[in-house]
């Protein structure tokens, strides 16, 4: 009975302090009660956890018209950006059909020709990846994988890409091992991300990245 009592005390006090302050439209009867948020002393700690604040509008990225383009269909395409003038910004633009092509011309020229396969399908603002890859392809390519691996790799991933720091960050939506997706986004996560530190080319710095409809984008420059 005395662990109710105190209870009951500090439930009226903790109401006290949440309404002693409130505005007085709130206490009018029958008028509304301001929105959580809004309240004294618990509002503050709600806006901070994000309970009951407006959610931020996304700030869709939007290409630059200014820019010159460069359209990649080919390798020589991507050589040929190379000879972009350092600091000059240009966008980027390649569709998943030839991005799919490149990358089987690629495969076939490693020692994975007959150990991966891949397929990337753009969409509105995602990345959808399906591939194939023999396990031991992680370990020949040092990859830091902590789980165990089975010995056929079938892999399905929905991912966002962002600028960020003059680079590609990536966020992965859904991914599927051999149909399991139990706890893989944080290690695709992480992964896909280090990756990223680890090979990005000093000299490229991205700004935007717009992915659509069998199309994506990138706008940057040279340093």
């Amino acid at each position: 009975m005395l662990v109710h009592r105190k209870m009951a005390i500090a439930f009226a006090i903790t109401c006290t302090l949440l309404f002693s302050s409130t505005p007085a439209v709130a206490r009018t009867p029958g008028a509304a009660l301001p929105p959580l948020p809004e309240w004294p002393i618990i509002g503050p700690v709600l806006r901070l956890l994000g309970i009951g604040a407006e959610p931020e509008a996304e700030v869709l990225a939007t290409p630059n018209a200014s820019l010159p383009e460069y359209r990649i269909e080919t390798r020589d395409d991507i050589d040929a950006l190379r000879e972009v003038s350092p600091d000059e910004s240009v966008r980027v633009v390649i569709t998943d059909e030839d991005l799919n092509r490149l990358i089987r011309e690629a495969v076939t020229q490693t020692a994975f020709s007959d150990d991966i396969r891949v397929d990337v399908t753009f969409g509105d603002d995602e990345i959808a990846v399906k591939a194939f890859a023999r396990a031991d392809v992680a370990d020949r390519l040092g990859l830091d994988v902590p789980i165990r691996l089975p010995e056929r790799l079938d892999i399905e991933a929905t991912f966002s890409a962002r600028a960020e720091n003059c680079m590609a960050t990536f966020t992965f939506e859904e991914i599927r091992v051999n149909g399991w997706r139990a706890g893989l986004k944080p290690i695709a996560n992480r992964i896909a991300n280090e990756q990223a530190v680890q090979y990005w080319p000093d000299e490229a710095c991205v700004e935007q990245i717009m992915v659509t409809d069998g199309e994506a984008a990138v706008e940057g420059y040279r340093k």
